[in-house]
């Protein structure tokens, strides 16, 4: 089902999760999952990356450091409420020439901001395969993020057995989604 993508829509959906919608794939972590009265299938973990331009003079680079975001804006989002992400914003705030602009909601105009200026988002890859012109580049640390399935703490039937036929595969291929996070 369609949904704008703005702050307050996406709030609503998820703390009714089950309602308009069963599950969605994203980030999250313990207090993301509380304060929306979700839970999740940890798939993976993702690292969080720079989300710039294609055309970006740093687009090139495969691993940028924090020294080369010095002079630039990034955009970092205000209400995510998970703790990595957080400590992330405020290890980049401890450099006085990185200017830190927070957003509300990441919509498409953000991305259309960040493909056609030097503003980059600090985000996760799969972010940035929402646009055609954003790249994502890695940086030179190890701060990640949980990814996986979010659902209803009391999922539907049809969404319990959603859960029970991809747990198994996961942890086939040697990933175990209830460790923690």
């Amino acid at each position: 089902m369609p949904f704008e993508n703005d702050g307050l829509t996406v709030w609503q959906l998820l703390t009714h999760m089950g309602e308009r919608i069963d599950v969605i794939a994203g980030a999250f972590d313990d207090d993301f999952l509380e304060r929306r009265s979700c839970q999740a299938l940890k798939l993976t973990e993702k690292p969080l990356k720079i989300l710039l331009s294609v055309f970006h003079p740093l687009a090139s680079k495969k691993v940028l450091s924090i020294s080369d975001l010095e002079g630039y804006e990034i955009l970092v989002s205000g209400d995510l409420w998970m703790r990595r992400y957080d400590a992330a914003k405020s290890f980049l705030s401890k450099n006085s020439k990185i200017k830190l602009t927070n957003y509300q909601s990441l919509e498409f105009s953000l991305l259309n901001e960040c493909a056609n200026s030097s503003t980059m988002i600090l985000g996760l890859d799969v972010w940035a395969n929402n646009h055609p012109l954003i790249t994502a580049a890695a940086l030179d640390w190890d701060r990640r993020l949980p990814y996986g399935i979010i659902f209803s703490k009391t999922p539907s039937i049809p969404v319990s057995r959603f859960i029970e036929m991809v747990f198994p595969a996961i942890k086939k291929l040697g990933f175990n989604p209830f460790s923690q996070i």
